[in-house]
């Protein structure tokens, strides 16, 4: 799994890891795909592997597993349009 989490905030604001109420920190989250993206492939990795560390395991650790993290019949339709060759 791939995750980002910087938050550069006090304890009070980190809700005591309730995530919904959570300050949401810094976004850099459009970049985490063509990050990691660079790396795994020069790495020998699939664009199949990527989508399991960016969809899959974040959804299964937030307890999500049939409703986000694939694309499937009954499963919400997030997903993003992307040509790796286009960086």
């Amino acid at each position: 799994m791939v995750a980002s989490g910087h938050a550069p905030c006090s304890d009070e604001l980190r809700a005591d890891g309730d995530f919904v109420q959570a300050w949401a920190g810094v976004s850099g989250l459009q970049f985490i795909m063509q990050a990691t993206w660079t790396e795994a492939r020069l790495r020998g990795h699939s664009v199949g592997e990527l989508a399991r560390w960016l969809s899959a395991a974040p959804a299964a650790l937030l307890g999500l597993t049939g409703r986000k993290g694939e694309l499937r019949e009954g499963a919400d339709a997030d997903f993003v349009v992307w040509d790796p060759n286009e960086l």
